[in-house]
């Protein structure tokens, strides 16, 4: 979801992660993520840009940033790993089931599965009304 609104150019600085972040970071994060590569920021030109030319005016909330970005990581570890023991223990039948399936919710073919194709999923199946979507 996050990646579809960065694709879309809709994407907005959560205050809660970004508080201590001034507006000159904010700046060059924006123009980073500009959907267009000719708007976009060139990688010399983020060197020139005044959040990374001049010192911070704030102390630094590094020890945070590490926080979330190790929390992050074990997230995608766990998950990884839990998907892989779910492989392992999969027959061959059942695999090959699991990927005929995901391949024809994947609408896109992007690899992964969006809300919509999830829930569009859901309702072909019937199962719809059984499953919160918002939980998963």
């Amino acid at each position: 979801d996050i990646v579809k609104k960065v694709k879309d150019g809709k994407f907005f600085f959560n205050p809660i992660d970004w508080k201590h972040a001034s507006e000159e970071a904010k700046d060059l994060v924006r123009a980073q993520l500009q959907i267009s590569p000719a708007n976009r920021i060139k990688a010399a030109d983020c060197l020139l840009h005044p959040w990374c030319s001049s010192p911070p005016d704030r102390p630094s909330r590094t020890s945070t940033t590490v926080a979330n970005l190790s929390s992050f990581r074990s997230h995608n570890q766990l998950k990884t790993a839990a998907m892989q023991v779910i492989a392992k223990n999969l027959g061959e039948g059942e695999l090959q089931q699991l990927k005929t399936v995901f391949a024809s919710l994947d609408k896109n073919g992007d690899g992964s599965l969006t809300m919509t194709e999830l829930a569009a999923g859901l309702e072909t199946s019937g199962l719809m009304g059984s499953v919160d979507l918002k939980e998963i």
